[in-house]
Order: C-alpha cells, then structure tokens, then sequence
C-alpha cells in the first residue's frame, strides 16, 4: 500500500474525507466524510477490481485447501444471471460450491439505521439477498451457493469468516501441520490480506473521485488538531 493509499484509508476510517463537490467519476453523487459516495460509485474501474482481487484471494486460498478452484467461470443459467465469482470443486460432496463475493458499506442509506444498531447487520442483510436470489437457481443446476460479504470498513459476514476458517483449517491439514499456533497464524495472514486488498481499492476510488486539491486540504485541516475524533470501532466477531 502506497503512502497516499495510506494516508486515504486512514482518512476513510475517521471520517475526514472531503465532503464538498461530486464524484469525480460518475459527476453526479455529493461526496461525503465518510467516504460512502466515493466507495459505492458504479462507474469506478476500482470497485470491479477491488471485487475480482478479493474472489482472487479466495479462489487462490481454496486451490491451497485441495478444492480445484475456477473463477469468473461462466455460469449464465436460462435467465441470464451468473451467480458465481469463483467456483470450487469437491468442497463438500461432488456439488461445486459456487461463491458470491460482495462488499456492502453499512453506512450506505439502505443499511445505516440498522447498522447503527447491530453490527455486522448490513453484511447479513446482503447474505440473505444473496441467498433468495441465487440459492434456489444454483441447487437446481447442480450447484450449492454461499455467499461471501465484506463490509467497506473490513468486516467479515459470520458466513465468509466462517469459510475462511475452513479454508485455512484444510490448507494446513493437507501440509500435515496441526499447531494451532501454525493455524491461527496463516487464517490471520488470510484476513489480513483481504483487508489490505480492501483498503488499497477503497483508497483507489476515493482519489479518483475526489479532487486531489480538496483531498489534501481535508487532510491537512486535521493533520493537527488535537481533538481528532476517535475511530469507530470494528464489529466484533463471534
């Protein structure tokens, strides 16, 4: 990660973006300290390859556990949808396992007032849409479904934590290592390059969006200050 990227990320994670003037990409959404705006855009090269990068780790994770692992795999069914971003043979029984991946902001209008409340909610409420909407097409064209969600500020939905566990759980038993300390050790590593690959191309879309002058005057406005406000802390995980 660039120092920029960092200095971006940090900025995303206390709410010091700029919150003047539209998104530089799409000209139309108001950009905002929170950096919902910038992280959302539909138009931004970088969230498609925030997505792909993230489905790269997993797929390439999964190749490590034993499963054959195929992304971008064309999975159109009758009604044209594709529900899979990778797909990994053999993971339970001779059903592939299609994977979802998808990042969801909770501070997004359709999730804030939930995720106000209860953490982790917007990556739940994401989950079950995924669910309703592919489960049912996945099982009758021979697949299982699950989705994989990520929340923009870096966490993890109870399901995809859930998978990464088991993922790492069988990497090391396939290298005939059973430490837990050995275990523990490669499933951190495992969240934390998500959360690096996360973080970088939330970084990406914020200087896209934003005019580099605002960014840097943002920045430098609390660069110091004395009463910068405390981070809002990461939903804690069970």
């Amino acid at each position: 990660m660039s120092s920029e990227d960092f200095r971006c990320a940090v900025s995303l994670r206390l709410g010091l973006l700029p919150d003047r003037g539209i998104c530089q990409v799409c000209k139309r959404d108001s950009l905002d300290s929170n950096g919902v705006a910038a992280t959302t855009c539909n138009r931004s090269v970088s969230r498609f390859t925030k997505h792909n990068e993230i489905a790269k780790i997993i797929a390439d994770q999964g190749q490590l556990a034993g499963f054959p692992a195929q992304r971008e795999r064309l999975l159109l069914f009758s009604n044209r949808q594709r529900p899979a971003d990778v797909q990994l043979s053999n993971f339970n029984g001779p059903r592939p396992l299609a994977i979802d991946v998808s990042v969801t902001n909770p501070l997004a209008s359709s999730y804030v007032s939930r995720a106000s409340i209860a953490p982790l909610s917007a990556a739940k409420a994401r989950d079950e849409t995924k669910r309703t909407k592919y489960s049912r097409l996945c099982f009758e064209n021979g697949l299982d479904f699950m989705p994989f969600t990520i929340e923009t500020y870096g966490a993890l939905s109870k399901i995809a934590y859930s998978f990464a566990r088991v993922l790492i759980n069988r990497t090391c038993a396939l290298q005939g290592d059973q430490d837990p300390v050995t275990i523990e050790s490669q499933f951190r590593f495992l969240l934390q390059r998500i959360s690096v690959t996360l973080q970088s191309f939330n970084a990406s879309m914020i200087r896209s969006s934003s005019d580099r002058s605002a960014l840097g005057v943002a920045v430098a406005e609390h660069s110091t200050d004395d009463d910068l406000p405390e981070p809002p802390l990461l939903p804690q995980e069970d």
